[in-house]
């Protein structure tokens, strides 16, 4: 019985010393790579952003010094083909407004002296780019340039007014459904990236009011600090 026994003590430790554990000798061959992240092949990220917007001065068509900007919120899709090259796509949403001068000569939108005026946009933008990385670095998004285009669809546009009345009532309105804006509009930009930080700066190619108006272009250029979320 005792041999028996020692016999099979003996084929059970041999067994055990021959087996080969691969996760402890190569661990790599038990592992994949990974694909997704902010520096590496595919990496989605959301982002915010406000800024200010700035153009000619158009005689009869002039923007306050202050009260001019632009909002945006979106998502933004990034696919790396090396250390140095990237491209993308993003959609986003965006509020434009223009806050109008009241003075003499005044055209745009009306000839009508108000006590507050301006114009207000809601965009749904596309937009493409190519990035350039400055150098190699871990899995950050690290520091970039991006340059694109967009094309942006308006699907609301609202003309404010605030005036006093004789008895020093306020008055304010609100007119939507308005023709002479178009639906339409698209820009190039450039982007420089610090990691989660971005400034952006875009040309609007078209305008914003309707041929037939002969309304200046105003506003065209936009300046826009974005913070990324991810």
């Amino acid at each position: 019985m005792k041999k028996r026994l020692s016999i099979l003590l003996l084929t059970i430790v041999s067994a055990l010393h021959a087996q080969e554990v691969l996760l402890e000798r190569d661990p790599a061959a038990d592992t994949t790579q990974e694909t997704y992240g902010p520096n590496r092949r595919n990496f989605v990220q959301g982002f915010i952003g406000g800024g200010t917007v700035v153009g000619p001065k158009n005689t009869g068509a002039r923007l306050k010094p202050l009260g001019n900007y632009n909002l945006v919120y979106g998502l933004r899709y990034k696919l790396r083909f090396s250390d140095y090259y990237a491209i993308g796509f993003e959609g986003s949403v965006s509020n434009l407004t223009c806050n109008m001068r009241q003075e003499a000569g005044k055209f745009l939108p009306d000839t009508v002296m108000h006590k507050k005026q301006r114009l207000n946009w809601m965009f749904l933008n596309i937009g493409f780019f190519n990035r350039i990385n400055f150098s190699k670095r871990g899995n950050i998004i690290g520091n970039y340039i991006d340059l694109g285009i967009m094309g942006s669809y308006c699907p609301s546009f609202v003309h404010f007014t605030m005036d006093r009345t004789d008895d020093g009532r306020t008055l304010r309105t609100r007119e939507r459904g308005l023709d002479y804006f178009t639906i339409y509009n698209y820009a190039v930009f450039a982007r420089v990236g610090f990691n989660r930080t971005a400034i952006m700066a875009s040309y609007r190619m078209s305008s914003l009011f309707k041929s037939q108006y002969a309304y200046p272009n105003i506003a065209p250029v936009s300046i826009t600090v974005e913070i990324s979320m991810y």
